[in-house]
């Protein structure tokens, strides 16, 4: 097995749904972090199962690894006003673990639900 933490450490009132291969896995808010303990191989997460860019990142971890992915927000060129995006991001351990430990966990939903009907 392998576990993937999944956080979201910026201030933001709105909560994210996280889904690995199309499959939802958790709603992460502002502050929060959660650990997915799957198996080892190619997983594709995405922000809502949306394909848009930078709302999805995919990662093979090896078995027994950690791997880390930050949910973060960040600003869209917009010549009328501030617009701001989630985005996903593929973080190392030492980047992850500054943030991690002042994290609330946040609960995961049952298996089997998936992110959006193919």
């Amino acid at each position: 097995m392998t576990v993937v933490y999944l956080y979201m450490s910026e201030a933001d009132s709105i909560g994210y749904r996280i889904c690995a291969d199309n499959m939802l896995v958790t709603r992460l808010m502002s502050g929060g972090y959660y650990p997915y303990v799957t198996k080892p191989g190619t997983i594709r997460f995405s922000i809502g199962g949306t394909d848009a860019i930078g709302m999805w990142a995919i990662m093979t971890p090896e078995p027994g690894q950690s791997r880390y992915l930050q949910l973060k927000i960040v600003d869209v060129p917009n010549p009328i006003h501030r617009t701001t995006r989630p985005n996903l991001r593929i973080v190392s351990e030492e980047q992850a673990l500054k943030v991690l430990p002042a994290l609330r966990l946040v609960p995961g939903v049952p298996t089997g639900t998936k992110c959006k009907e193919e």
